[in-house]
């Protein structure tokens, strides 16, 4: 556990601690979706205005842990990992370069689309 605190991190351990801090913020949402809805079921009006932005920003957290999530199960099924890479270094490897930049256009236009869902 003290090698998550030392410092020198690569960047695949960087998104693997963005997937569990967005993993934790869509459960929060489910729950405080329930609530919401459990609300609104009962009668309750609650003034929305608010919720835009966090529905969108929570889109693009959706949106990033499902990638990356596709992402660790390609690496697990081996599809971005080269053969026998026990000695070698697969973070350099190509198709795994390109999964990533994929995945940041991705998410890149996802907060584009965002924004301009918010400020339209």
């Amino acid at each position: 556990m003290k090698e998550w605190f030392e410092f020198g991190w690569n960047f695949e351990r960087y998104l693997s601690l963005l997937q569990i801090i967005t993993g934790w913020i869509i459960l929060a949402y489910l729950v405080f979706h329930v609530i919401y809805v459990n609300r609104l079921a009962h009668g309750v009006t609650i003034n929305d205005s608010f919720l835009m932005p966090l529905l969108v920003i929570f889109g693009v957290v959706l949106t990033f842990h499902i990638s990356n999530g596709i992402r660790i199960l390609l690496i697990e099924y081996g599809y971005l990992t080269p053969k026998g890479h026990i000695n070698e270094n697969w973070l350099r490897y190509k198709k795994h370069r390109n999964y990533e930049m994929i995945m940041m256009i991705i998410l890149a236009i996802s907060l584009i689309i965002s924004f301009w869902v918010i400020y339209k």
